[in-house]
């Protein structure tokens, strides 16, 4: 009965803490969303440091956006489809391993949590300081999500920065989610559910037309310093939440009858 009584007792401290977990996660979604609109920049500068990248990309001659697009919108199906991947791919590949990692290892939860957090505050002055227009304001781009899109995403909504497209956080939040995740794994198929979204969407951002490559390595490089000053100042807090009850002494040790 001892045994019982404790596990009751402990079932709503955990789920005060998952929910106070998930205020304070969309408490900084919230702000992060309404802070990005906060520091829009003015169109004709977005559109000029859009050339600027564009510009660096043809010095490197890595300037493949528009030619990639071009070649992919040749099937409307495959429009549907990287469509389908930007729009709502992205929003899987950061929610699973945020609840994933809540359910079984508090200490990289933290971790990615953290970077996420810290990321979003580093990419709120890029966007500040250099408001980039993505691709498809240029000309020779398509929105392909006004072509072929759903409504929804067509439309975008009124809380949106349009010229906020490095660093692209898109490829950069489930490419360090994906690390996390795959970190000090040897089995190969944690590697590829990791990182073969990141890849897919990698390419959605450049066939929709919303991002640069530039834009894309911005992402992941930002994303990853993110993750090194996330990893500095995260405690360990290995033996929280779901392990911690496989190492609960009222588990370990149950009373013996009397």
């Amino acid at each position: 009965m001892a045994y019982t009584s404790t596990v009751d007792e402990e079932r709503p401290q955990r789920l005060s803490r998952g929910w106070s977990e998930v205020v304070l996660v969309a408490g900084v979604y919230v702000t992060y969303t309404v802070m990005r609109v906060v520091v829009e920049g003015p169109r004709e500068r977005a559109i000029e440091n859009a050339h600027t990248v564009l510009g660096w990309e043809r010095t490197l001659g890595v300037d493949w956006e528009r030619s990639a697009q071009g070649w992919m919108l040749e099937w409307p199906a495959a429009i549907r489809f990287w469509n389908f991947v930007y729009g709502w791919v992205y929003w899987a590949v950061i929610a699973i391993p945020l609840l994933l990692l809540w359910r079984t290892d508090r200490t990289r939860y933290y971790l990615l949590r953290n970077t996420l957090t810290i990321a979003a505050g580093v990419g709120l002055v890029i966007f500040a300081l250099f408001p980039t227009s993505p691709p498809r304001f240029l000309d020779g781009y398509v929105d392909t999500l006004a072509v072929e899109g759903d409504r929804l995403l067509a439309e975008r909504g009124a809380f949106v920065n349009e010229y906020a497209a490095v660093p692209s956080f898109h490829v950069g939040w489930p490419a360090v989610a994906g690390l996390i995740i795959a970190w000090r794994s040897t089995r190969i198929s944690v590697w590829l559910a990791a990182f073969v979204p990141t890849t897919l969407l990698a390419l959605a951002v450049v066939f929709t037309g919303n991002h640069f490559l530039f834009d894309i390595f911005a992402g992941i490089g930002v994303s990853l310093a993110a993750l090194l000053a996330a990893y500095i100042v995260t405690p360990s807090t290995a033996g929280e939440g779901h392990d911690e009850r496989a190492t609960s002494p009222a588990r370990t040790s149950p009373p013996s009858s009397p």
